[in-house]
């Protein structure tokens, strides 16, 4: 009877320490998933806002944390009881110590034992750390499709993505020749994979539209268009004359220059016709194509294209922009002679995106997103997109 009343109280003891134990453990894990969340909303907002300033992020936070069921209190509370919140950014500690691009949330809670006060342990302070950032998406060319084919390859013709990965909702035809993909990955929603695709996937899930939450820009005052003025003489553009060529533009053996800003077109951007020649020059803009709207210079042998999107803002690395209900074809042709240069995102999601004599053709940042491509002639892409800051697809990333 001494031997079981001391066995007793030794294992009524472990018990009653397990019980502290599991709740702590418990309260810590409800503490790692509120850092968790309010580390990445703070990345979030940095990337949205780099001037964000640290209050905004402790509010942030802040209400992540009460969305997990928990009351937070300000940095360093030592109250029992009290959620202590602090977020620091940059990083304070850690292999992202110092780095502008991550968030640092702590969240801990002094909390009252159960059964451990006998033992001198009134209170544990279970805590959680936890750091986000961004990080780029690693597809450069996205077709949604569907389409027969999604992706159409021209005879002969290499297609290369150079440090990112190609992903089809379809089937994938490629010409004869010496016609091939090389690409980090390709993954394929088709049953198969054409054999001259390297690092290919078949049975893969359709790739979803990556920017399906940029919302659109705000609509231009309301036209309507029945016809696109034509432009026969060299031309600089300013925004503020939206209203001018809302319609569009056919443009005729002239050198049309852009400024800075986002363009509403809802109308046809085209040329008069084959042998006229065609230049479109502009830094820092924006095409939004508008339902009615269209860019389809592909029926001249003589164009010449030097643009590049805007580097700040909502619509940073954004070239052209198609309405999500706009189902116009695309084209953008060159012919050898001239140069065709392309800083941005090309998102046509509901649209054919036909890219074709096209050696020459240059995209530095290139994110195509697309309901079906086609490529003719070599064509080589990079989605460094130095200029603005990385990819515009981007996901906020668990990096502690």
């Amino acid at each position: 009877m001494i031997l079981t009343a001391l066995s007793m109280m030794v294992l009524l003891g472990i018990a009653a320490l397990s019980v502290d134990a599991s709740y702590m453990y418990d309260m810590r894990n409800k503490l790692h998933a509120a850092a968790d969340a309010a580390a990445k909303t703070g990345a979030f907002e940095v990337h949205r806002n780099s001037g964000v300033t640290l209050t905004a992020l402790k509010a942030f936070a802040d209400q992540q944390v009460s969305a997990h069921g928990l009351t937070p209190s300000a940095c360093g509370s030592t109250g029992v009881g009290d959620i202590s919140v602090c977020v620091n950014h940059p990083p304070a500690s850690g292999y992202f110590s110092g780095d502008n691009n991550y968030v640092e949330a702590i969240v801990s809670r002094k909390t009252s034992t159960f059964f451990a006060s006998v033992l001198g342990f009134a209170n544990a302070v279970p805590g959680a750390r936890a750091v986000a950032g961004i990080s780029r998406a690693s597809d450069c060319v996205i077709v949604l499709g569907p389409g027969t084919p999604a992706l159409s390859i021209g005879s002969s013709t290499a297609l290369t993505l150079n440090g990112c990965n190609l992903a089809v909702g379809g089937s994938v035809s490629i010409g004869g020749g010496s016609a091939h993909i090389t690409a980090d990955s390709v993954a394929v929603s088709a049953a198969s994979c054409p054999p001259e695709a390297s690092n290919c996937t078949p049975n893969a899930p359709a790739p979803t539209d990556p920017l399906a939450s940029l919302a659109a820009p705000s609509p231009a005052p309301a036209h309507t268009c029945t016809t696109a003025p034509k432009v026969t003489a060299n031309l600089t553009i300013d925004v503020s004359m939206v209203n001018s060529y809302y319609c569009g533009m056919e443009i005729d053996n002239a050198v049309v220059t852009f400024s800075p800003g986002v363009y509403f077109i809802a109308g046809p951007i085209t040329n008069k016709n084959g042998g006229s020649d065609v230049t479109l020059n502009g830094s820092g803009v924006m095409f939004y194509l508008a339902p009615g709207g269209s860019i389809n210079v592909g029926t001249s042998n003589h164009v010449a294209m030097n643009l590049t999107a805007p580097t700040s803002g909502p619509y940073s690395g954004i070239l052209f922009y198609q309405d999500r209900s706009n189902s116009n074809a695309a084209s953008f042709s060159k012919n050898n002679g001239d140069s065709i240069t392309l800083s941005g995102a090309l998102y046509f999601p509901a649209a054919d995106l036909e890219l074709k004599n096209n050696d020459g053709i240059t995209i530095d940042c290139a994110l195509i997103v697309a309901k079906t491509v086609s490529f003719k002639n070599n064509t080589n892409l990079s989605d460094a997109c130095s200029a603005y800051g990385g990819s515009p697809i981007f996901t906020v990333s668990m990096a502690e």
